[in-house]
């Protein structure tokens, strides 16, 4: 059955991938806006010579584009691509490692020359570097770093294996755990994703370390929910059952809306000032949740960043550029830290526009053709401030 679904999205994608190239009139599609496309509508008309077709396309593998925040991600992706000359289209996959390598073969099947995207385990990249391996297709992993060391030998020895980009998800979970404990909060309980996720369990280590030496109580946590239902269902009975709990922790979530489920919790349940929210990941209205009481510590923004460099990465080597001479690479992505509604608001003024982190100027200036120093030198260079200077008008 896999194979019969695999193989009807190679078709459908296919349509996709190829429609309008060298045509005289505009393509139907349906794949995210980025610049100089339209979601659910009529791309741009092509001219009429075949060198206006893009050089290459490179598969951008993820959850399907529901919010300001996914859509900017894949804009920024976009931008990387389209500054080399090439097109990023969107395939729909899930954390479940079965959608998401049956993504990766309708991709490779239509002919892309790279993808990127999310693992949820170390365990199917050899099934996807032996894919992309007999494809010759460059692939490269967003958020993810290969924990496991049989699995990091055979991935890194796939010459089509680009590398990575990641975050100190250390740091993330203790920072945002030492605050809280700063604030005073004595009792959490927490929401993350199943156990085997490298990035869920970094920042778990620091959570507990920081919480450990604070002398906070770990006293709930919920893994995975389908919904952000389940989320506000939790916390609801976490706040009915538990004497002292004055703090929920949102460690890492694959499922849209949790923040702002476990904020309607805390507001329907009268435990505003009593219960308060520390996050790893943004929400929508991140100063109004500071305003209100709810927020104390959130760290994100690193989501953005980090899929314009895993671009980056995957990009210079279609391009004939590999960032460190064909050996797969590792760009570390900074996070940025929200104490307060004046930080969360010049986040969203600043990051939140439609516009890409890096112009097609700046990617062909700073990001295609010149190696693994300057780009992480980009990457270490991420702030507010750094989006001030060159953005902020």
């Amino acid at each position: 059955m896999k194979k019969y679904i695999a193989l009807l999205l190679a078709l459908v994608f296919a349509v996709a991938l190829f429609s309008g190239c060298g045509s005289t009139t505009a393509a139907t599609t349906e794949q995210p806006a980025a610049s100089g496309t339209t979601q659910s509508g009529s791309a741009p008309a092509a001219a009429s010579t075949e060198s206006s077709a893009p050089k290459f396309k490179v598969a951008y593998i993820d959850f399907p584009i529901a919010d300001a925040s996914s859509q900017g991600m894949y804009n920024n992706a976009a931008a990387v691509v389209e500054a080399a000359g090439g097109e990023m289209v969107f395939v729909e996959g899930g954390s479940d490692a079965d959608e998401t390598i049956t993504a990766i073969e309708s991709a490779i099947s239509a002919g892309v020359a790279g993808l990127m995207f999310t693992p949820s385990a170390d365990s199917m990249l050899p099934t996807v570097a032996k894919l992309c391996g007999d494809a010759g297709v460059y692939f490269a992993l967003t958020f993810r770093s290969i924990n496991d060391p049989e699995v990091k030998a055979i991935v890194e020895a796939c010459p089509y294996y680009a590398g990575n980009t990641v975050e100190n998800e250390y740091d993330a979970g203790y920072y945002v755990a030492n605050l809280m404990a700063e604030k005073g909060i004595k009792k959490v309980a927490f929401i993350s994703i199943q156990k085997g996720d490298t990035t869920a369990e970094a920042r778990e280590a620091g959570m507990r370390d920081a919480f450990a030496k604070a002398g906070v109580e770990v006293v709930g946590e919920l893994r995975s929910p389908a919904q952000a239902s389940d989320a506000a269902a939790a916390a609801e009975s976490w706040m009915a059952t538990i004497d002292g709990l004055d703090g929920i922790m949102m460690l890492s979530c694959q499922t849209s809306g949790v923040f702002e489920a476990l904020e309607d919790a805390i507001v329907s349940n009268n435990k505003v000032g009593k219960v308060f929210l520390g996050s790893c990941d943004f929400g929508t209205d991140m100063e109004s949740s500071f305003e209100n009481g709810i927020a104390v510590a959130l760290c994100g923004g690193h989501c953005m960043p980090d899929r314009a460099l895993c671009s980056v990465i995957v990009t210079n080597a279609i391009i004939g550029t590999p960032l460190d001479g064909g050996k797969p690479v590792t760009v570390v992505c900074p996070f940025l830290y929200l104490e307060s509604a004046a930080d969360a608001k010049a986040y969203q003024d600043l990051a939140l526009t439609g516009d890409p982190l890096y112009h097609i100027d700046e990617c062909q200036e700073l990001l295609l053709g010149t190696g693994i120093a300057k780009v992480q030198e980009v990457a270490d260079s991420y702030s507010m401030a750094d989006l001030a200077a060159r953005h902020g008008g």
